[in-house]
């Protein structure tokens, strides 16, 4: 100093990596004796003690370094490098000649490289000085994170409760089939194909459905609703709909179905099951089953389709009930 008066500072080990986590401190020949904890987190290893600096670092600036403090005055003292193994992003620094020979003193920052080695690398407000601006930079990226991951819940949420509610919306509360909007939703796809693929269409109306309800009440009316509608589903193939259309009323859509002996025959296997009982504690519930069946083998307006098998079902029930009528 100035006045001649001489003033010692010595830091230990904890302070110095508390205020300098990021500084690397070298002997006099440019080999590393000690790093601080965050260059620690960010690939220096314990085997790097020893080392040469240019042996770790590949050093940017200045161009033409040397391991010799001759640069730094030259430099002012400035140095940018990247580790050779590590995270790779540029280490700016600043290296200062300790007194009375006791070796070199530098001391890196992230720099712009911050945010991809917070990211990659895990780093925290702790892993850099307290004064650091990248402290500051850290807290927004922080809150940035936060603030985002809300919005994508909240995105996520939104889609959820959207397809949630579409769902809801063409499924019958009842039986978990769709309804009679799923059901046109469905057909709706077949049509809008480029190839048209044909399908049959099966309307069934429950016969004696009336009685169970008026007999046994509309518990038991509703346990016979769900029972018939596993057994339609049981009967039908993976990306068959089965839809209830209306209080006793089901419809089948199934698709790449050409067939009319073929569906004439299932729909006979359909009333067969649904003759079977169905128990309601410990009643004995029976019913029957109408059908109305043809294949649609071309695009066509389903307005028409459906009254041409609604007529056929009404043959159905009319020729004594628990037949089937293909159109």
């Amino acid at each position: 100093m100035d006045d001649g008066m001489h003033t010692g500072l010595c830091l230990n080990w904890d302070a110095l990596n508390r205020f300098m986590p990021m500084h690397i401190l070298f002997d006099n020949d440019w080999r590393i004796r000690r790093f601080g904890r965050t260059m620690a987190k960010l690939g220096m290893m314990g085997s790097h003690n020893g080392q040469y600096f240019l042996d770790v670092f590949d050093v940017l600036r200045p161009r033409r370094f040397i391991q010799n403090t001759e640069i730094l005055d030259e430099h002012g003292g400035k140095v940018t490098a990247r580790m050779k193994v590590g995270p790779g992003g540029k280490l700016k620094g600043f290296a200062y000649v300790l007194p009375s020979n006791r070796g070199i003193l530098l001391n890196f920052s992230l720099g712009a490289g911050m945010v991809s080695a917070v990211e990659s690398e895990g780093l925290i407000a702790n892993d850099f000085s307290p004064t650091d601006a990248s402290v500051d930079l850290l807290y927004l990226i922080e809150v940035q994170q936060a603030l985002l991951g809300e919005a994508r819940k909240s995105t996520m949420k939104m889609h959820t409760d959207r397809r949630s509610a579409l769902v809801k919306a063409d499924t019958d509360v009842l039986t978990g089939l769709s309804n009679r909007r799923g059901m046109d939703a469905f057909v709706d796809r077949i049509m809008a194909r480029k190839t048209f693929v044909p399908f049959a269409f099966m309307m069934i109306d429950l016969d004696f459905f009336k009685a169970v309800n008026d007999t046994l009440g509309h518990a038991a009316g509703d346990a016979v609703l769900c029972e018939v509608a596993a057994r339609l589903t049981n009967l039908t193939r993976r990306g068959d709909l089965v839809a209830r259309t209306g209080g006793d009323e089901f419809n089948l859509i199934l698709p790449e179905f050409s067939d009319g002996a073929a569906a004439l025959e299932l729909s006979n296997r359909i009333i067969a099951d649904l003759k079977r009982d169905i128990t309601f504690e410990n009643e004995i519930c029976t019913i029957g089953a109408s059908i109305g069946t043809t294949i649609v083998s071309q695009k066509s307006d389903m307005a028409v389709v459906s009254s041409t098998v609604d007529k056929a079902l009404y043959e159905s029930k009319e020729a004594g009930r628990g037949t089937a009528t293909l159109v």
